[in-house]
Order: C-alpha cells, then structure tokens, then sequence
C-alpha cells in the first residue's frame, strides 16, 4: 500500500470509481488524488481559511530618546529660601551639565529666578550583557579571543567610578551568570573575570539583552542607566523583539551601546545597521570589534550622567496650602524643556506675638514736677512660629490707646520699655503688639488693659499754727497788754521768742533694687568639666538663643546653631523649659532631643545647644529676686 504526497493512506470503499478487486488490494489513484488537490484548493479559497490567517503586527514606532526634568523633593526649613532636589535625564548628543543661567522657575505661575544651583554626583546603574556564541572565543596568533580583548577593556572603567560613590553594576552572560546590583566596581569586574564557560557550542540570542533590561527596569533608584549588549550580528527574526527592548529603553532612559563581534561591513548592513541605529535613538552609540580595530573608550559613555542637582530660590510664598513649583530650562535642548508640575505643602502664618504678665493696675506716685515713679513700664513679649518656620524678624510696634507708642527695629524683640511721663493723665492704658518678620508678614497680639491711679506725692500746703491769723492776733493782744503792764509796773519788756525756721520734708524717693540674674549656664568641655570661663547669666525670663545678634538675646559662636536656634523660659514659679525651634544640629537636655514643644529644665541639668555644652543652674536667692524685683502687676 503506497502513500499519497499529502500522506493519507486510505482504501477505496466506493465499487464504481475503481474495480473490486483492486479496491481490496490498494489506494484509489488518479481519482483520489484528483479529489485530494480538489479539496486542498476548497480549504485555500474557503472563508474559515481566511479566518486563520494571520496580518503582520505593525512595526513599532521608536522617537529618539528626549531630555526630561523633573522636581525629585523640597526642603522647607530655611523658608523664605527653599531647596528643591531636580532630576536632569538627558537626551541624544553630547551630555550637558546644568547651569543655574539655564533655569527659570515658576511658583504658583509667578517667574523666578534659582539663587543657587549645586551639582551632586549619585551615581549610575551600569549593566553589562553578553550573548555569546563560537565568534567570541576565536584565538589570534597570541592566542587572545574577543571576549578576552573586550574583558580587558572594561576594567579600565576601575577609574571612572569611585568606591562609596553610589554605583550599581549588574552582569548578565548565559549560561547562568547573573549579578545584580552590585555596589562595588571591584566586585563586579571579579565576576566579569571569573567567567570560564565554554563559548563555541553556545547559540547567541536575545536573553540576556532581555535579562538585563527587565533589572534596569525595575530599578527604582532614579539613577542614570548604562547598558553595554556585546553580541554578534543577530537573526532578523529577532528584529521585532529587540525594538520592544528598545522601545523599553526610551521609555527609561536607558542608554544602549552594542559592540558588534564581527566585522565593519556587518555593522553596516542588514540587522547590524538595525542595532546601531536603534542605539543611536536611546543615546548610546553601535560599534564592532573585530578582535583587531581598537575598542571605544568606556568611559566616554559616563561623561555627564550620574549627578543630581539642588536649587535654592527665595519662595514668594505667604499664605498657607497647596503650590505649584515648575522649572523650565533654555538650553537643555532644542526646544524648551519644561518640568512637570511639582506640588507642595507649605504653611505660612504669621509669627504669634503676646504680652507676658501685663499688671492688671499700676500705681504712679507724681513727684513736684509731675514725673511718674515708676517712669517706665517693661514689656515682655511671647514670639512664637506657629508655622514651625522661624525667620528674621525685622520691627516690633507697641500700641497705646490706639495710638504708636514705641517702635524697635533690632533684636531683641522680646523685651521692650514703655515711658509713662505721657500717660499720667489716662486712667487706662489698652496695650497692642505688632510684629513683622522678613517677609512682610505682620501677627497682632490681644489687648492687654492697664489701670492707672496716679497720686500725688507732694503734700498740701498747710501753714504753721504759730503763723496762723487766730494765733497772731492772740498774740498781738498779749504784747500789747504786756507792754500795758511794763510799762505800768515799770518793769523791762521781756524779748520777743526768736521765730523757728519750718524745714520742709523731701520726698521720699523709691528704693531700687538690684537686678539678679534667675539662672546661670555653665560653659563645659566634652568631658562635662567646667570651663575657665564666666558663667551665662540668665536676667530675662524669656531668652533667644541662636547665632544671629539680629534676632537672638543669647549669642552663641557656633556654626552649628540656627540664626535663632532655641528659647529658654524660666516662669515666675522658678519653674524653667527650654525650646527647639526645629533646628538641625538640635537641642538636647541630658542628651535628650528636645523638639518644638520644649522640654522642662531642672538643677544642675545638662543643656547641649548646637556642639555647645553647658550645666544650667538655679540662681540661688530666687525667692528673694522675686520679692525685691516684682512684676509689673505688683507696682
């Protein structure tokens, strides 16, 4: 029984297309076939045929790759001045570095200008695959293959990335070496070196191109990316899955090199001149290496990648809530490259300001003149940052009735005096406060009421009894009837008494205390031990410390402190805190962080403000300060 070209073998059953006999013994043959290449053309032309039949997918449409920024984060701690992290990930041609004269920034759509523009180098991830077969283990006269040659060329890349520097390297070569994210250049050309697999048996292919696009792909760093694919001339059936690779790599801004194992003219033809264009379009670049031309410089593929960058700008910020922070630079590109929207956060308020312990009632005593004992009134003020952003202060005003009645324009705010000679007249005083930071910002406290009782402490005139008229004139009648009798009796007229001279009382004049201070601050070396320094007197019950003379009472020679750094408040009940105004080298009692809440001070307790070390003690004699100094309720 012989088979048909189509390979069906089947016997006649039909008695009148062939003879009986011969229907038992073989296939049906010119019949058969005829039927056979009749239904073969019936599938062809059918419609169900039509239905299976496959349209080639469209070829992918591959841009080349375009420069981006974008914003990475911002530091709002020295605000007015904010610093945004910005990602530059450049496009095709020659790396660029980025210039402050480059930016322009937009915030809640109003144009500014970057103050400062610092670079920072963060690193690259670099991956390098192989996808080997018997052209890279092909020997010279020194008996050096392709592999060996190009092995040998990436280890100078050694003095390109610096250890510590915030490198990545990944390798990828089949049959089963796979490194990923390896921190350390060293390491990673160790592996590069150990390999030893045997190459001629081995069929190139895409799978470690694949392999080490799909780890860069996954890499969330926000590190500039680096492949090397060392191949030789691919299959063109590869075609349409090595432009979904690269069409992956634009998408990432992963920058592709190829190094062709073979020859010129096979970089420049047929699915070699694919590879090199393709490169070209990520950034990278093809070449090929024929195991006697001279190998790119790596290091060339680097230059310009691998850096981050922070901007400064002074933010017109002043209400709180959602902004919007845009950059865009001129010279990035052909066009103008602008960021996407960045959003933040920030809440402004302005600085809190209110009296300490205004006196309810004040008592003046006027003098003959009419000057007010006491003649000044002290002010202590409260200043806070509700919005956890202490900044320059710039004027303090104190409202009277209404009306300005004192202005300061340098530190300290906090402490202010009041001249009375003005207002011996009111019988109330209704304190304001007013206060202005750096960026036009002003906070208003409550009223505060002052009674007033102005008295008199002079006395009234009250003339002598002995030169009362009453008196005078009895005693005028006395004379004369002494002289009646005189010269009557003839006896001599007695002296007149010798008139007292009345000396006036002076006015008593108030006693003043002297000032003592509530608290000391011991200065003290990183062994705890005293210092051979005065101690820190503490006079105020309110005291800014910081390193600005602009805006801190206490200051302190100290890089590492904040223009205004801390506040320490000793109440009227001996009790003592000290405050952080969320600085960044901290304050600490007993080596405790203490935040913008405070933390409560006690006797003989540890104080480390910035790198400075003190012990802070109790003045004694508290008690008695409180008594011989009192408040201005006391008056």
């Amino acid at each position: 029984m012989s088979a048909s070209p189509l390979r069906w073998q089947k016997k006649c059953t039909i008695a009148s297309m062939c003879k009986a006999a011969e229907c038992e013994t073989r296939p049906c043959s010119a019949l058969n076939r005829a039927l056979l290449i009749l239904a073969a053309l019936l599938i062809i032309f059918s419609p169900i045929h039509n239905v299976y039949a496959q349209t080639p997918a469209p070829p992918l449409e591959l841009l080349p790759l375009s420069p981006s920024l974008a914003f990475t984060d911002i530091d709002v701690r020295e605000f007015p001045i904010l610093k945004a992290g910005l990602s530059f990930a450049q496009g095709i041609g020659t790396p660029k570095m980025l210039q402050a004269g480059m930016l322009t920034l937009l915030e809640d759509g109003v144009t500014i200008l970057p103050d400062d523009l610092q670079s920072q180098y963060a690193g690259v991830h670099f991956a390098l695959a192989f996808d080997p077969n018997f052209k890279f283990d092909q020997r010279d006269a020194n008996g050096q293959s392709p592999f060996a040659k190009i092995r040998s060329r990436l280890q100078s890349l050694e003095g390109v990335f610096t250890p510590g520097a915030g490198d990545l390297f990944t390798l990828v070569i089949p049959p089963e070496t796979k490194e990923t994210s390896l921190d350390s250049f060293r390491e990673f050309n160790d592996a590069v070196l150990a390999y030893q697999q045997s190459m001629r048996q081995m069929n190139a292919s895409l799978n470690s191109l694949a392999d080490a696009m799909s780890i860069l792909n996954n890499d969330a760093s926000g590190k500039d990316k680096v492949l090397l694919w060392v191949t030789p001339s691919p299959n063109l059936r590869y075609m349409d899955l090595f432009d979904e690779l690269v069409q992956q790599a634009l998408g990432r801004h992963i920058r592709l090199f190829v190094i062709l194992v073979g020859t010129r003219d096979e970089l420049l033809s047929g699915s070699g001149k694919t590879l090199a264009e393709r490169a070209e379009l990520t950034g990278g670049q093809a070449y090929y290496f024929d195991g006697n031309n001279e190998l790119p410089d790596p290091a060339d593929w680097f230059q310009g990648l691998g850096f981050k960058y922070q901007l400064s700008y002074e933010s017109g910020v002043r209400q709180a809530g959602e902004h919007e922070l845009i950059a865009e630079c001129g010279g990035c590109a052909e066009t103008l490259l602008r960021s996407e929207p960045f959003r933040f956060d920030l809440d402004v308020r302005p600085p809190l300001v209110e009296f300490i312990a205004p006196p309810q009632e004040l008592e003046l005593i006027l003098d003959a003149e009419g000057l007010p004992q006491p003649a000044e009134l002290p002010l202590e003020l409260r200043i806070e940052f509700p919005d956890s952003l202490p900044r320059p202060l710039v004027r303090v005003e104190v409202l009277v009735n209404g009306q300005a009645a004192l202005r300061k324009e340098n530190a300290p705010f906090n402490s202010l005096v009041l001249p009375l000679m003005a207002y011996t007249g009111e019988e109330e005083l209704r304190l304001e406060a007013r206060l202005s930071d750096n960026i036009g910002l002003t906070g208003h406290s409550q009223i505060a009421a002052v009674r007033l009782n102005a008295v008199s402490s002079v006395p009234p005139k009250i003339t002598p009894w002995y030169l009362s008229a009453w008196f005078l004139g009895s005693l005028g009648v006395l004379v004369l009837l002494g002289l009646g009798v005189f010269f009557l009796l003839g006896k001599r007229r007695p002296k007149s008494p010798a008139k007292l001279k009345a000396t006036p009382l002076a006015s008593p004049q108030p006693e003043i205390a002297p000032q003592k201070s509530l608290a000391t601050l011991v200065h003290l070396d990183a062994d705890a031990r005293p210092l051979a320094e005065k101690p820190v007197y503490i006079t105020d019950e309110i005291t800014l410390i910081g390193r600005d003379p602009q805006m801190a009472q206490l200051v302190l020679d100290d890089p590492a402190l904040e223009g205004l750094h801390a506040q320490l408040h000793i109440y009227p009940d001996g009790s003592a805190r000290i405050t952080d105004f969320n600085s960044t080298a901290g304050t600490f009692v007993n080596y405790e962080a203490v935040g913008t809440k405070g933390l409560k001070l006690e006797h003989n307790d540890l104080l480390l403000i910035g790198s400075q070390l003190y012990r802070f003690n109790h003045s004694l004699g508290l008690s008695e300060h409180r008594e011989t100094n009192p408040k201005p309720q006391d008056f």
